[in-house]
């Protein structure tokens, strides 16, 4: 997911040229439309020109399983939980052996999450850390939503292992790179993460 999209954005150049490029000759391809949306998501933020290419994607092919997990995380991006659980969910239902199956597995989390239900959440991201342990996105969510659910042992154990991912993380550089757009879904899991020991 975000690997492909920071090489696809590199390859383009400037991705938001790449949009209007692609808006220009109508793309037919529909995973090629799902992947630039993607890109403009993950390096630009821009989850709304994304949210749109990705939604002509799915038009055009509703049973793509990549697309579906990008519309997911853009889903929870926008701070749209229910969406981002559904088109989670239904991605993993279409393709169950997907190799990159963990990162639909941290967008059912992160919607859960958002949904005010971290023990749920600390359970899909936990299966998402079966597949990729040394994630430094999925364990630094693991770690957030086991303090969040009250299981501080495990969410300190995660912070440790974030920390070895990560050597000088902290909760400011966190929100860094979060793309949550809603101030309270940042705020969450950042509180969880304070709950957990990492470093301010």
């Amino acid at each position: 997911g975000l690997v492909e999209a920071e090489v696809l954005a590199a390859q383009l150049g400037d991705v938001h040229q790449a949009f209007d490029v692609h808006r220009i000759q109508r793309h037919e391809d529909a995973e090629a439309t799902a992947w630039v949306g993607f890109a403009l998501a993950a390096v630009c933020y821009d989850v709304e020109k994304a949210d749109e290419l990705i939604n002509r994607s799915l038009v055009a092919n509703g049973n793509l399983p990549r697309t579906l997990q990008q519309k997911a995380a853009v889903s929870v991006w926008r701070g749209e939980h229910e969406k981002g659980m559904e088109f989670g969910l239904r991605a993993i239902a279409l393709n169950p052996f997907d190799q990159a199956i963990f990162a639909a597995q941290l967008n059912v989390g992160h919607a859960l999450l958002g949904l005010g239900r971290p023990a749920e959440a600390a359970a899909w991201f936990t299966k998402s850390l079966a597949i990729h342990p040394n994630w430094m996105q999925g364990v630094r969510a693991a770690a957030s939503a086991h303090a969040l659910s009250g299981n501080l042992d495990e969410a300190r154990h995660l912070v440790r292992r974030l920390l070895e991912i990560a050597p000088g993380m902290t909760v400011s550089r966190s929100r860094d790179t979060m793309h949550m757009r809603r101030p309270q879904d940042n705020e969450r899991l950042l509180e969880g993460l304070r709950l957990a020991g990492l470093p301010e």
